[in-house]
């Protein structure tokens, strides 16, 4: 049948495609989206949820503390910061220049509340032995409430002068009035109550820690679960100005289950809730537990379907209807805020990341990335946003001006071995006034240090410039935006190209399949046996295929016994993806020079027709080679060489024992193999019924066998035997009986 023009097209093109892009191909790493944005540095820039990278919001460091973590923080009417820090137990007092004095130096290892009441008054809570303090300077503080609790976690002011104490390690709630008496308010039977605020009609907005959930407790200590989460803890609860309170929920281990309805705990946990769990320090002293460390008492979390976020933003409406408006498989939120625009603000770490989120559904948007592993803590003013970091301890001020230029910095690329680079594109819209700079270094360390190349001088070519950085494994671009008050240019994408260095494919395993095993093409996995032959010799060649099935290696078909041929399979890998071509070439045992059998073959096996060869023992040479994906000058290959094999086509000689004088219905016969030893001997008198024989040492195991064959009863004329070595080559003789 004739084929038209157009399917002979179609078929070069389909196995164009099939071509396998091996390590002559360069690579192509592009970033284009939001989730490759996200996985870069930003600084005065911002990533929106279309992938788009623009200029955001001036960010800066107001302050480098000495202390590790900044656990709270408070703006002063006169734009002065108060800031709750560990672990030396201070609240600081930061003027805008960053000019930093301790207002507070408490005998305690962590500062994680502070709170300026209405009345004007400054209360501090304390942690780990649990004290509030009415603090009014540096030498002026008095304890106001000791609880018999052990954390503080926060304050809240109600504008009566009644202070409200999150606590744990018992998940308790403590009322302080004026006069700075203090009473049990709530019991929350969890382990902890982490997060604290009153809603617009004066009632206890409570979060708590195994498990995570939102109360909500009127005056007369009468508590109504708003939100039972899948998390572990509550965090943060932050008021809307309509009411609506948003609650930032995180699960350290992301195995959050789905919300279900559960009692009260009837035991609390003293396991210690996240705000102070930290990567690189563990507190140890007065008491104080490890950060990360959990108490024998801790109550197991329900073993529910776990999910992979391990944080979430809610929202719970004045009509209490509650719904997640964001949730993060990698980030953990520390603190929500809301903005005039009614977007929001979320701190997170580890990596100390805050997102905005806005809009209905909601686009989330990265504005700030902090030098540091946690923001802790979100406080606002008409123009300005304070962030609060641990690890270390930071403020940093971010105005809601936007920048004139900022930065972005890519992640580190892996190109997994040394890489020459290629060029370098990406696309952007610039606006008059504004463009977009790209720079790119290496270097041979997962992570970007002082070895590292320098930066390179900007490329101004979108469509394609020279990476001028030297070769490496690893690479890096940054993006400088430049852009003016009323406009900003906006990066969409970058494309890095590089060749990464050949490397050299490897043989894991080269099998020899026993003598005469071999296999179809993979068509069918069924194991029948061969027709039309004797169970004589069916049962050896059924053994033989039993062991072809241990190789472990390449995935074969049916299994067939065909005498005379020698299977060999292998497995080969290359790092880069590259198509291996495999040659195969044999030598005699004791010999020299390779004899070439087989090259070019792309299938992982091989099938032998020895009877080309003579008996003996060989060793066979396999060569994998990535010629085919990669010029010459630079195609690598490996060898190995098989175990030795026996080939022995030949099969036993019987004969008569001419020094045996047999007596009547006797035949002494003498069995011999030039190669293999004798493996069985049968002997029939009508080529029907077969009986073993067996050799006067009692044991078939030597090329050369002696047998003496008593025949019972008369009548038989002649005697059939039939003889088999160990690689079942079979041989079959007659004699005549006297």
């Amino acid at each position: 049948m004739r084929r038209p023009a157009h399917y002979w097209l179609l078929l070069l093109f389909v196995l164009s495609l099939a071509t396998v892009v091996g390590a002559s191909e360069p690579k192509f790493w592009t970033v284009a989206n939001q989730s490759g944005f996200l996985k870069g540095n930003v600084d005065n820039v911002v990533v929106d949820s279309d992938g788009r990278v623009t200029l955001g919001p001036t960010s800066k460091v107001l302050s480098e503390t000495q202390a590790p973590f900044i656990w709270d923080l408070h703006v002063e009417p006169d734009g002065a910061l108060l800031a709750g820090t560990g672990n030396q137990g201070q609240v600081l007092r930061l003027t805008q220049a960053g000019e930093s004095t301790v207002l507070f130096d408490s005998q305690e290892l962590q500062v994680h509340a502070v709170l300026r009441a209405p009345n004007g008054s400054l209360f501090v809570g304390t942690s780990p032995d649990g004290r509030i303090y009415r603090v009014k300077g540096e030498k002026d503080s008095a304890p106001v409430y000791d609880p018999p609790d052990k954390y503080i976690w926060a304050l809240a002011a109600a504008a009566d002068g009644t202070v409200y104490a999150a606590t744990g390690n018992k998940g308790r709630v403590y009322r302080i009035n004026a006069k700075g008496e203090g009473s049990l308010f709530y019991d929350t039977k969890a382990a902890h109550v982490t997060a604290l605020a009153l809603d617009e009609k004066g009632r206890v907005l409570a979060g708590t820690s195994s498990p995570g959930r939102v109360y909500r407790i009127d005056a007369s200590g009468k508590a109504f679960v708003l939100l039972d989460s899948p998390f572990k803890q509550i965090q943060a609860i932050r008021l809307g100005r309509d009411g609506t309170i948003y609650a930032a929920a995180m699960d350290p281990t992301g195995k959050s289950a789905p919300a279900e309805s559960k009692s009260d705990p009837t035991e609390s946990s003293s396991e210690q809730p996240v705000p102070t769990v930290t990567t690189d320090v563990v507190v140890t002293g007065v008491g104080e537990v490890p950060l990360s460390a959990v108490s024998d008492q801790a109550k197991p979390e329900p073993d529910a379907t776990p999910s992979a976020a391990r944080g979430a933003i809610y929202r719970i409406g004045p009509d209490d209807m509650w719904s997640s408006v964001w949730e993060s498989e990698s980030d953990l939120p520390y603190d929500v805020r809301e903005e005039p625009s009614g977007s929001l603000l979320v701190a997170t770490g580890n990596e100390g990341k805050v997102y905005r989120l806005e809009g209905d559904p909601v686009r989330t948007a990265l504005v700030a990335h902090a030098a540091a592993e946690q923001v802790t803590r979100i406080e606002a003013t008409r123009d300005a946003v304070y962030l609060a970091t641990a690890n270390p301890g930071k403020i940093f001020r971010m105005s809601t001006a936007r920048a004139t230029e900022g930065t972005f910095v890519s992640e580190v690329r892996d190109a997994e071995t040394a890489a020459r680079w290629g060029t370098l594109r990406w696309r952007a819209e610039t606006p008059p006034g504004t463009r977009v700079e790209l720079a790119t270094r290496t270097g041979n360390t997962s992570t970007a240090d002082a070895t590292w190349s320098d930066w390179s001088s900007p490329y101004r070519k979108p469509t394609g410039s020279t990476i001028e950085s030297p070769p490496a494994r690893y690479i890096q671009w940054r993006a400088r935006l430049r852009g003016s008050a009323s406009a900003s240019p906006i990066l969409t994408s970058v494309t890095t190209t590089y060749l990464p260095r050949n490397r050299r494919p490897e043989i894991t395993s080269l099998t020899v399949h026993p003598p005469g095993v071999v296999f179809q093409r993979p068509f069918s996995m069924n194991d029948t046996e061969l027709a039309g032959l004797d169970s004589a010799t069916a049962g050896q060649r059924a053994a033989a295929a039993s062991i072809a099935e241990t190789d472990g290696g390449t995935v074969l078909g049916r299994k067939l016994y065909q005498k005379g041929l020698q299977t060999f399979a292998w497995q080969a890998r290359d790092d880069d993806d590259d198509s291996l071509v495999y040659g195969l070439s044999f030598r005699r045992a004791g010999e020299r020079e390779w004899t070439p059998i087989e090259h070019n073959k792309t299938d992982a096996f091989f099938t032998w027709d020895t009877s080309s060869v003579a008996d003996g023992t060989y060793v066979v040479r396999l060569v994998a080679s990535d010629q085919g994906a990669n010029p010459p000058d630079t195609a690598l290959s490996v060898e190995r060489e098989s175990v030795p094999f026996e080939i022995d086509n030949t099969p036993p000689t019987i004969e008569r024992d001419p020094k045996s004088s047999d007596a009547p219905g006797t035949v002494s016969l003498i069995v011999r193999d030039a190669h293999s030893p004798i493996q069985r001997v049968e002997y029939s008198t009508d080529a029907l019924s077969w009986r073993e024989a067996f050799p006067a040492d009692g044991i078939a195991d030597g090329p050369d066998e002696r047998y003496a064959i008593r025949l019972k009863g008369a009548g038989a004329t002649r005697l059939i035997v039939r003889a088999s070595d160990t690689m079942a080559n079979i041989a079959t003789s007659e004699f005549s009986i006297k």
